[in-house]
């Protein structure tokens, strides 16, 4: 489908804005949707077979929004590859030396939080099935050696009890 046919198909008020990235899944942009400031996914025909699930993605990111450390999940249409967040204004974040340590510690405490969160009923564990999705893709590269070490740190924290914030 075209992507003035896909933009057509979104309800309300919608405005293309410039391209922020583009990749062989997706293209992302800046846009207005209902008169917020916003970014759209525009997912290629590449993600479905992949088996991307952002309906369940959308799901997900509504459930932690209390947490208010992801951007405000607004519209999702998964037969079209069309997912719309909040834009949240930001700034680049460079690592200082003297800082690195306390600011690697705050990131590892907002990614605990949100994936201490009980997945919500009827929707998919998307780090385990993406996981899974790398391993099928890649097992038969020359890439595979990456896969091992990142299958094995992922089983490793996964049966560890340690806690890695404190």
């Amino acid at each position: 489908m075209s992507l003035a046919k896909r933009i057509a198909s979104i309800p309300g008020e919608f405005v293309l804005g410039h391209e922020l990235s583009k990749s062989v899944i997706s293209e992302v942009f800046l846009c207005r949707f209902n008169n917020l400031n916003a970014v759209i996914k525009l997912d290629s025909l590449c993600a479905a077979g992949l088996a991307i699930d952002r309906q369940n993605e959308f799901m997900l990111l509504k459930k932690i929004q209390y947490l208010d450390i992801a951007p405000k999940a607004l519209y999702v249409d998964p037969a079209n590859g069309i997912s719309i967040w909040e834009y949240v204004q930001g700034k680049e974040v460079i690592f200082h030396p003297a800082e690195s340590k306390q600011s690697i510690r705050s990131l590892g405490k907002s990614l605990r939080t949100i994936h201490s969160i009980a997945i919500p009923e009827h929707s998919v564990d998307i780090f385990s099935n993406s996981m899974s999705l790398y391993h099928d893709l890649l097992e038969h590269t020359s890439d595979a050696h990456f896969l091992k070490k990142a299958s094995n740190l992922y089983n490793e924290l996964l049966r560890s009890a340690v806690d890695f914030i404190n």
